[in-house]
């Protein structure tokens, strides 16, 4: 089968490291250095420690502490890992719907608009957002596996993606859900017994994430828990026009979906790729809604398609449905509920290449415009999103600290000296404390070395033995 979609496969792979080759510049920040620095080991026993739940910080041992001690300092061989981990999730969701639907065509525009989302420009860059990649890739082998009726190796991929993210739990109300729909498989006790396995693993990994989400959430508030229906729905909301293509950042420049977008929206359309980005989106949205009205009697007609739309629907709200009740809103938490919406997406575009010459002019149109909305979407994200810009002050350092080092190594501390300009809404030493993540980027530039770093805006008084660092000059090239 391999051989047969060999030729598919290879496009995809290319069109993948095409859209996204920028990841590759992308060097360590924000939260790597504390992975970094907690996954340096010396010895087995610490290896394992790894695993202990009872820490401070979320419970993703696989994602997080595993992950940086095998990569090291090494950030092509990062970035390696993080995208073979996406393209063999890739290939068994292929397989995935291949299996269920029975129907290769399905499947390849299936990976084709998975594939090339936009939205994985938050997931494939920044190296803390591999547990997205992996808790995707180890649910999808699980669930192939699982419909192959090989249910211990299902079950170890599905430990997998248990010690990569603490979504990876619903994956068994998924199965359930899926187990239940006539559309699929009749229920049966066979298949109910080994359901229980998985809901067993689930909650007692449910235990084990308590103590990291508890300090999480005490300690950083736009993660509480907060179960009001108007941020819920809102976050709902935001999240759905999200997975359609909406740019992540059209929250923070809109009050409200229902007003007018705040002035400060106006200034994207001197952007030449929001622009281009727009000019293919319009006409794919209005092309899409319009496949809809021209298939609407061929789906009604069709209840187990109907079936099938509702049953991605509910799997799409199950999977998003943790991070509804929290301030906290990001575009990388659509990797798995992404899939659904998609698998909507695919089946109106086959149903539009298989009901006649029209209709299939039609669905290749649309198969265009998305190639290219999210061409420029990507393009979009990466000058917009702070990867970049945190990947400059990096890189700034990099050198800046290379070049001093003999200096710096000879005393005690550094302090981040901020002038009297606002280069950034942080404020300078403010923002160079969040992109270092406090003082855990010393670990990694000065290795072995005892130094604390001290910014500007919280203390004036500059202590003997410093070392003192213009904020600007890490800022701005």
């Amino acid at each position: 089968m391999l051989k047969k979609n060999l030729p598919f496969f290879i496009a995809i792979i290319l069109l993948v490291f095409f859209f996204f080759s920028k990841a590759f510049s992308v060097k360590f920040f924000l939260d790597d250095y504390s992975f970094l620095k907690i996954s340096k080991i010396s010895n087995f026993g610490q290896f394992l420690n790894f695993f202990n739940p009872n820490k401070t910080y979320f419970y993703r041992p696989i994602s997080t502490e595993v992950f940086y001690f095998f990569i090291r300092n090494n950030i092509f061989f990062g970035h390696m890992i993080v995208f073979l981990t996406y393209l063999i999730g890739l290939y068994f969701l292929f397989q995935i719907v291949q299996i269920i639907f029975k129907n290769r065509a399905l499947a390849m525009i299936t990976i084709f608009l998975y594939s090339i989302s936009f939205s994985h420009v938050f997931q494939l860059y920044w190296f803390a957002t591999y547990q997205e990649i992996l808790v995707f890739t180890g649910l999808i082998i699980s669930f192939y596996l699982y419909l192959k009726s090989k249910y211990f190796l299902s079950l170890l991929f599905f430990v997998l993606a248990l010690f990569s993210k603490e979504t990876a739990i619903l994956f068994s109300v998924f199965l359930l859900l899926f187990q239940l729909s006539n559309q699929f498989n009749r229920w049966h006790e066979r298949k109910g017994s080994r359901l229980i396995i998985y809901f067993l693993l689930a909650f007692i990994f449910f235990f084990l994430y308590r103590y990291g989400v508890g300090a999480v959430t005490a300690s950083e508030p736009t993660y509480h828990l907060q179960l009001n229906p108007k941020l819920i729905f809102n976050n709902f909301m935001w999240y759905s026009f999200w997975s359609l293509g909406i740019p992540n950042f059209f929250p923070d420049h809109m009050k409200s979906i229902f007003f007018v977008p705040l002035p400060s929206f106006w200034s994207f359309f001197k952007d030449f790729n929001f622009k281009a980005y727009l000019v293919f989106y319009i006409p794919y949205v209005l092309l899409l809604f319009t496949s809809i009205i021209v298939l609407a009697k061929k789906i009604i007609k069709n209840k187990q398609l109907v079936t099938l739309f509702g049953f991605f629907i509910l799997s799409f709200c199950l999977f998003i449905a943790p991070t509804l009740p929290t301030i906290h809103k990001w575009m990388v938490r659509l990797t798995l509920p992404l899939i659904f919406v998609v698998l909507i997406q695919a089946n109106l575009i086959y149903l539009l290449l298989t009901s006649g010459k029209k209709t299939k002019l039609l669905g290749i149109v649309i198969l265009v415009l998305y190639f290219f909305w999210n061409f420029f979407g990507v393009k979009l994200h990466e000058s917009t999103s702070t990867y970049f810009l945190e990947n400059r002050i990096v890189n700034n350092a990099g050198k800046y600290f290379e070049k001093n080092r003999k200096e710096i190594e000879k005393t005690k501390f550094i302090y981040f000296f901020d002038p009297k300009i606002d280069l950034n809404a942080w404020g300078e030493s403010r923002k160079l404390e969040n992109t270092f993540h406090g003082q855990n980027f010393l670990d990694y530039y000065f290795p072995g070395k005892k130094l604390t770093a001290i910014w500007g805006y919280k203390e004036k008084n500059i202590p003997k033995e410093t070392y003192v660092i213009n904020s600007v000059d890490l800022l701005i090239d």
